[in-house]
């Protein structure tokens, strides 16, 4: 299993921001996220788990739908 290493903003000093994110597309379970979340704002929470293997996305789901 490969570990994909964190981005360190202290790398290159010359850069003075950090690379932009790919263009996301939405599948159909961000729909289901967006929908926990939005009921959280309202009080209302709710577990969910997010299952795949390495680099399919995971995490990136969850970071859009808090943005």
């Amino acid at each position: 299993m490969d570990v994909h290493h964190a981005i360190d903003a202290e790398e290159d000093a010359n850069d003075t921001a950090l690379p932009l994110l790919p263009t996301y597309i939405e599948r159909d379970h961000d729909a289901l996220l967006h929908r926990a979340a939005s009921q959280a704002e309202g009080g209302r929470s709710a577990l969910m788990t997010l299952i795949g293997g390495s680099s399919t996305g995971k995490t990136r789901a969850c970071w859009e739908t808090l943005q």
